[in-house]
């Protein structure tokens, strides 16, 4: 495990945090690596740790009564996955590892412990907390007063602000492993309409696709979308 100390240590986010307490941390941790999309947890499971991101990403979900998957955050780098768990009661949702991810996982009990000895730690974890709140909030208010194509525009403008990588035509590029369902599945539409939208916005110049990534070439005439009428 001490081969993964550096990454820890180099975690964005993390800097504040004891490298005391970054070596206790792998010290009570388990690697974790997937090659392909791996659910780590379902809604009402028990005894589940909490995972940290060293490399890739992870998605969070509320499945419907139907099966319908409502994706509610994007777990990147240095973030905690299923933080939750140290009130030690049954999960509240579900989450998938995406392919080529790295992760360590640490049992509640021993997460907590450290949180004692290090106040950093336990802000992080606070913060963490915090984050997830306002995003749902978010999520909540915008599922109610946008239209459809008001939220598909929000989401692509806001992932392109968090996981954008410039290209040298000056598009933004949203350097994620996710598709069209997903996108679907984080504003609460089909795959049919997303695909249809952004074909409208391709039409307008406003984006293209590059494989299977979306760029974004016009930022601006993207948050216009999001604007209510009237």
């Amino acid at each position: 495990m001490d081969r993964f100390l550096p990454q820890i240590k180099s975690l964005k986010g993390w800097e504040s945090v004891n490298d005391s307490t970054k070596e206790k941390l792998i010290a009570f941790s388990r690697t974790h690596k997937f090659q392909e999309d791996t659910i780590l947890y379902l809604e009402r499971e028990s005894d589940v740790p909490v995972f940290i991101v060293l490399k890739g990403y992870a998605i969070l979900s509320k499945f419907s009564e139907k099966g319908e998957e409502k994706i509610l955050y994007i777990f990147s780098e240095g973030e905690f996955i299923n933080e939750l768990s140290i009130d030690f009661q049954k999960t509240s949702n579900s989450t998938r590892a995406l392919k080529d991810s790295k992760l360590i996982s640490i049992m509640p009990k021993d997460l907590l412990s450290l949180m004692e000895e290090d106040f950093s730690l336990n802000l992080l974890v606070l913060r963490s907390l915090t984050k997830k709140v306002r995003r749902t909030q978010r999520q909540a208010l915008n599922l109610g007063r946008l239209k459809t194509g008001q939220r598909i525009a929000s989401r692509l403008w806001k992932l392109s602000r968090d996981h954008g990588v410039v290209q040298k035509d000056g598009s933004v590029l949203i350097d994620l492993p996710i598709n069209q369902s997903d996108i679907g599945a984080m504003v609460g539409t089909s795959r049919e309409t997303v695909s249809r939208f952004i074909k409208k916005l391709e039409n307008e110049d406003v984006l293209y696709l590059k494989g299977h990534k979306i760029a974004i070439k016009n930022r601006n005439a993207l948050l216009d979308y999001v604007k209510i009428d009237g």
